[in-house]
């Protein structure tokens, strides 16, 4: 039944003018105001082909919006290939897919949609609040840019702009173009976006550093972006390709990563390739800490390796402060006759297998505080595991300025008993600190403690898995300045 009601209001949307084609669709789109009833939405772009309601979404939703409609989608969590809208409280919040779509004489429509499928990747393989344009895993550039290379120049255009258009489904498309396409500019260079003060800011001698803020190993693209400083509004992409598309050649073979990615590392960070100076040659690789410049590269290797060898199968690596010992992960790696699979686009045992995957991330609450007028707190709590939680503490820009040592607690809703907590001398690092159990960041030193355990920054031994209260109701609490913030009861 559920199905049959599904497809006849999709059925229904086909009726609606918005539908009639995708330039109707934005055109439609771009008639709808912040603030909008839900209702009036629905009026002008028909019933949605698919909602992401709050609790059931992985992916990040703007604002802590209740719900995301999609358009355009072939089932649950697929592509949204027109657009999609946010409510929030009844209301449109913001929107994705406004603009200009490409000509018909460039891409057809079956064509166009198919590229933007094969481009997307699902949020169910990542947690809550996050995305794969953030994304640690080069994986994911280098299938973004064969999908593009298959396509031909102009096709590869056409579908790359249009899937930044209608929302952020895929890798980081401005190190992407660094991936798929050559650079036609003198020496090679590619055009830096204005996206604000990028970390580290590009030599002098650019001919050194030609795919700044990326560098190509042997065809294995690593980020070595630190950080951007933002002051304005940031370049979109879509006018970002449409002033350098024509410095942009697509490249003639798909990109293939090296065999031993442990040993091209090696020899790239020793080298005069290396663009933030080279390791002095007589250094051994055993630990490589992350504060090294080589940390975070090497960071991004293990997240590709992951289901190869056992480094860990998160998507962000955790680190420990002494680093990574780099020989004993490359003989494990060499052991398991890891190598790159063509056909799957990944890395994988001498079997042709994979290590097994984690489950799925699994969302279970989240709740918005307003401490004061315009001082807001979100917290998301997931389950990352059968057996354990996960969570995410974030304050709003005012917040984190103003607003000083709130505390986050989950208590037990029956009896008030406090489960865990995250000490608050450690959220004015961040504006945004992670409480996963199981999940550790490079730019994160605060976990979320049972009540007796210390929190201390920089601990040399991370947290390892506590276990998910089955069975019993939990509650998120914030406490700050004398004051209780919570909300309601809810069983993981």
């Amino acid at each position: 039944m559920l199905a049959v009601a599904f497809w006849f209001a999709v059925a229904q949307g086909a009726n609606v003018p918005a539908r009639a084609s995708r330039s109707a669709f934005a055109h439609a789109l771009s008639t709808c105001k912040v603030d909008m009833s839900a209702a009036e939405v629905r009026k002008l772009l028909g019933p949605p082909d698919d909602i992401w309601p709050v609790n059931d979404s992985r992916f990040y939703n703007p604002g802590m919006t209740d719900e995301r409609w999609c358009y355009g989608t072939n089932g649950h969590h697929t592509m949204p290939t027109l657009g999609a809208v946010f409510i929030r409280d009844g209301k449109l919040a913001d929107s994705w897919g406004r603009g200009e779509s490409p000509s018909a004489s460039v891409i057809t429509e079956a064509e166009l949609v198919e590229g933007m499928r094969k481009l997307y990747v699902s949020p169910e393989l990542f947690p809550p609040s996050h995305s794969p344009w953030y994304s640690s895993d080069p994986r994911l550039l280098i299938r973004a840019a064969n999908v593009l290379i298959e396509m031909g120049h102009d096709k590869a255009l056409a579908v790359l702009r249009e899937f930044y258009r209608v929302g952020k489904y895929g890798p980081d498309p401005f190190w992407l173009v660094r991936v798929a396409f050559d650079s036609t500019l003198k020496d090679g260079c590619y055009v830096i976006p204005a996206i604000g003060r990028i970390s580290p800011e590009p030599n002098e001698a650019r001919t050194k550093w030609p795919t700044y803020p990326i560098v190509m190993a042997h065809e294995l693209p690593l980020s070595l972006v630190r950080g951007v400083t933002l002051r304005g509004y940031p370049e979109q992409f879509i006018y970002y390709i449409v002033r350098t598309r024509n410095n942009l050649k697509l490249r003639s073979r798909p990109i293939t990563p090296p065999s031993d990615p442990f040993t091209r590392f090696e020899t790239l960070v020793k080298s005069e390739e290396w663009p933030l100076g080279p390791y002095a040659k007589d250094r051994p690789l055993d630990f490589i800490g992350y504060s090294d410049d080589a940390g975070p590269a090497l960071q991004q290797i293990l997240t590709m390796l992951r289901y190869v060898c056992p480094t860990d199968a998160r998507e962000f690596q955790p680190i420990d402060n002494r680093g990574w010992d780099f020989k004993k992960l490359h003989h494990e790696f060499v052991a398991n006759g890891g190598h790159w699979d063509v056909r799957l686009q990944e890395y994988v045992r001498g079997d042709g297998t994979t290590l097994a995957k984690p489950e799925t991330w699994h969302l279970q609450h989240r709740s918005h505080f307003d401490l004061v007028p315009s001082r807001e707190v979100n917290v998301t709590i997931w389950r990352e595991t059968s057996t354990e939680l996960g969570g995410r503490f974030q304050l709003s820009e005012n917040t984190a300025r103003t607003v000083k040592n709130p505390a986050v607690v989950i208590e037990d809703a029956v009896t008030g008993k406090m489960l865990y907590w995250l000490d608050p001398r450690y959220l004015q690092k961040s504006n945004s600190d992670e409480i996963g159990y199981q999940t550790s960041k490079a730019s994160l030193d605060a976990y979320l403690r049972e009540p007796r355990q210390p929190a201390v920054a920089n601990d040399d031994q991370y947290p390892k898995g506590l276990p998910l209260p089955t069975g019993r109701s939990i509650r998120v609490v914030v406490l700050y300045d004398g004051h209780r913030f919570s909300d309601a009861a809810f069983t993981p």
